[in-house]
């Protein structure tokens, strides 16, 4: 029988809810059986074909096995990876002993650009430390000499040609290592200087850079922004899916190949990624993706960190490069890739076939994921105030990851939300909050500042706030984790809080470094009132510009490990108020397999799992109906 042609703003036929050239519309006619939900379903109508089910329950076990052995399989577009497999690369990189093993201490000191430049860091601090400019970064004098011991006199020299360095930004490839190297916990500052960390010191002691080269591979992967070294837009997948890059060069790296051939083999896996393009007038979306991924993932990380080397490869009548690639040993001693390719799946890895729609496509509302299928082995759970209520009764350790929604209730547009700022464009979000746009021009934030500080001056804590507060003074809250900047859960009484993105409670003169703590928002009024250039709020000692302990777009997240030990220790964690859109909290949910209990108004970034609940209702009214239960 002819296949009905499906037009394109019909329903997808996958069952997505999407329309039909918005969801499978160019997929590959010619993938591989069961690599589209299209036939995927046809799979299962042949599957379900001639048998009698005597019960719903016996019909899901049957699908289940099905689908389990199914998903065992390897798939041609992940280059021979299973569905289960695919989803360990990318949400359990460092926690799938199966499957990859990092190792902890190299067999011999590596060679490697990142530690190239660790090596002349630590040398220059020493056993005094290094003094750091007045705006906390290396001396001018330290990274113009490693710029010379890195380079070479000649190469230095030309690549100082139009401009010399005199700052740590202008040698970047140091900036992102002195930043990697905190992130790693190997360098901090005090007393006012850099000093090398205890741990470090210790590793260099026993096991020399041998040891130091995994911790900053982990956090060059997880604690790092990529896209903080170039112009392209975010695209956070690129980085969440290093491993997958990693296995592709382990499988394929043995000889040169063009970058192109990774680039192909990235987007054979993950096609729904150009989506997240946003169209360019100046370039095709998919040239700039591809660009994006050899830059970023190739040259910044895989080169970078010493894994992969390139070599530039001119075009013919033009300045731009192409760019051949192969691995280097270090790659196959730092990163052990398992030799067996199938296992069970085990109760917490949801598959339902569709992977490449389930797995990658995060940016979909919970909704779409419980439509994946007439009989689905995982759906979306709901989630009671009674059954909420019980099970923090029974949590031995208690967590909460708070973000704007849980102070939109007191008065405090969420920024992402209909009247905040990303829509309502009243302040352009890329300058607000951009590191890079406050040391050209921090007048741009204090007026932002001036109209926030106003808002917030007279917001009390909500409900939930409360609430919180409450459960962490009768020792059955841990602490929480917010992103938020607002200073409510203080207010509201909570003392265990970590604040990700920091917040208007202290802050740093630019100019001197002094320090500014327990500030309030009546200080902030008053001094960006008496400024002499208003609103700039100016140091007292220097006059200045003071900046905020707020993490800005372009900063490292200072407390993410504690905050990451935090919710590794817990058995309930809950998300509140959060859609888990913004890195690196968005993560967090994936650091544990406790508990997780979502409260959120509108879709999640989180996919369900049999562990997890997403409510979607007011928080306050919510919190209410646990909180009476609790007391019951």
């Amino acid at each position: 029988m002819a296949e009905d042609k499906v037009g394109r703003n019909d329903p997808c036929p996958c069952g997505s809810g999407l329309k039909y050239k918005k969801c499978c519309l160019g997929q590959r006619r010619d993938a591989p059986s069961g690599q589209t939900p299209a036939d995927m379903f046809a799979e299962i109508r042949q599957a379900l074909q001639g048998r009698d089910f005597e019960s719903l329950e016996e019909a899901n076990a049957f699908l289940k096995t099905h689908m389990q052995q199914r998903n065992q399989q390897s798939v041609a577009d992940f280059a021979g990876l299973s569905a289960q497999q695919m989803h360990q690369l990318l949400y359990d990189p460092y926690d799938s002993p199966g499957l990859v093993r990092f190792s902890e201490i190299l067999s011999a000191e590596p060679v490697a650009p990142i530690l190239t430049l660790f090596r002349l860091l630590a040398e220059a601090v020493g056993e005094q430390g290094l003094k750091p400019t007045a705006k906390g970064n290396l001396p001018r004098h330290f990274c113009r000499e490693a710029a010379l011991a890195y380079f070479g006199e000649e190469a230095c020299r030309e690549r100082t040609r139009y401009g010399n360095i005199n700052k740590e930004e202008d040698f970047f490839d140091l900036h992102v290592t002195r930043l990697v190297a905190e992130a790693a916990g190997l360098l901090r500052k005090y007393k006012g200087r850099f000093i090398l960390s205890r741990n470090c010191r210790n590793l260099l002691s026993h096991n020399g850079y041998a040891a130091i080269h995994p911790l900053l591979l982990r956090a060059y992967t997880q604690k790092f922004n990529w896209a903080y070294r170039d112009r392209y837009p975010e695209i956070p997948f690129l980085q969440q899916a290093f491993l997958f890059t990693l296995f592709l060069l382990h499988r394929h790296g043995d000889q040169w190949r063009d970058a192109a051939f990774y680039e192909d083999h990235f987007l054979q896996a993950f096609p729904m990624l150009l989506d997240e393009m946003a169209p360019a007038s100046a370039y095709d979306p998919e040239q700039e993706l591809r660009t994006c991924y050899t830059l970023r993932t190739l040259e910044c990380f895989a080169q970078f960190l010493g894994l992969a080397e390139l070599e530039s490869i001119p075009r013919e009548k033009s300045l731009l490069h192409d760019y051949r690639v192969r691995k280097t040993v270090l790659l196959d001693e730092a990163v052990r890739f398992q030799g067996g390719r199938r296992r069970r799946a085990t109760d917490n890895e949801y598959e339902t076939g569709s992977i490449r729609k389930l797995r990658i496509k995060t940016r979909w509302t919970n909704r779409h994921w419980s439509q994946k299928g007439p009989l689905s082995m995982v759906k979306i759970q709901s989630l009671e105030p009674v059954r909420c209520a019980a099970l923090i009764r029974q949590a031995r350790c208690v967590v909460a990851l708070t973000g704007a929604g849980i102070s939109t209730a007191a008065g405090i547009p969420d920024f992402r939300g209909p009247q905040g700022l990303y829509v309502t464009r009243r302040y352009d979000p890329e300058k607000v909050f951009e590191i890079g746009w406050f040391r050209r021009s921090p007048q741009y934030f204090y007026e932002f500042s001036r109209d926030f500080v106003d808002t917030v001056k007279d917001i009390r804590p909500t409900f939930t706030h409360r609430w919180l507060a409450e459960r962490e003074q009768t020792g059955c809250l841990a602490g929480v984790i917010t992103q938020n900047i607002d200073i409510l859960h203080q207010q509201a009484g909570s003392r265990k809080v970590i604040e990700l993105h920091g917040s208007y409670r202290s802050a740093t003169c630019t100019a001197c470094g002094t320090q500014y703590a327990d500030l309030s928002y009546a200080w902030w009024q008053q001094a960006m009132a008496a400024s002499p250039t208003p609103p700039l709020a100016l140091c007292s000692r220097c006059n200045g510009v003071l900046k905020p302990d707020i993490v800005f777009f372009g900063e490292l997240v200072d407390h993410y490990s504690p905050a990451e030990q935090l919710v590794r220790q817990c058995d309930l964690l809950l998300v509140l108020g959060s859609s888990l859109k913004v890195t690196p909290a968005s993560f967090l949910p994936h650091q544990t397999q406790a508990t997780t209990i979502v409260v959120n108004r509108g879709p999640v970034l989180l996919p369900p799992a049999p562990h997890r609940y997403f409510v979607d209702r007011d928080l306050d009214a919510y919190f209410r109906e646990v909180a009476e239960s609790l007391r019951g």
